[in-house]
Formats: C-alpha cells, sequence, structure tokens
C-alpha cells in the first residue's frame, strides 16, 4: 500500500442510528442493535445491489440473481461482531 489509512470511523447518533466512514467512500448510514452481547451493524444493500445488477448484465451466471434481487425493496446487509471467549 501507498500508506494510506485504512481505518473506518464509527459515529453514533441518537437512538440506533451510525453513520460509518470509509477512506475514498465517504460515510454510510447504518443502524447498531444489540442482540444479547453481540453488536449487529445493518445498512441499506442498495449500493450493493446496484453492483451485482451490474455485473448481472454482463455475466450469465449473476444475471437470474440480479433478477431475484429485483424484487426486495429495503434490504438490508451488514455484519456481527461478538466478544471473543
Amino acid at each position: 500500500m501507498d500508506g494510506a489509512s485504512n481505518t473506518v470511523t464509527f459515529t453514533f447518533g441518537s437512538g440506533e442510528s451510525l453513520t460509518a466512514k470509509m477512506p475514498g467512500l465517504g460515510g454510510v448510514n447504518a443502524s447498531a442493535y444489540m442482540n444479547g452481547s453481540n453488536l449487529q451493524i445493518l445498512f441499506a444493500a442498495d449500493k450493493l445491489l446496484d453492483v451485482i445488477r451490474f455485473l448481472g448484465s454482463m455475466t450469465d451466471s449473476l444475471q437470474a440473481a440480479a433478477s431475484l434481487l429485483e424484487n426486495f425493496d429495503g434490504m438490508m446487509v451488514g455484519f456481527e461482531f461478538a466478544p471473543q471467549q
């Protein structure tokens, strides 16, 4: 790498709101939830769906997945973090 920072900054707002800022990508609005002792971070899948649609237009194997995903509105994707045991 060229010495650029790979740090992701999370800023918690009121309630469950969260903004993740990534170098070169800007901010992504998300929601944070606690599931027992695990932290879940969810964000709208719109950008991910745009990439899948684009790739589906060029790749037959992703075309079916892209058209299936067209039926979902408001889909969320995310991560779950668990404390180390």
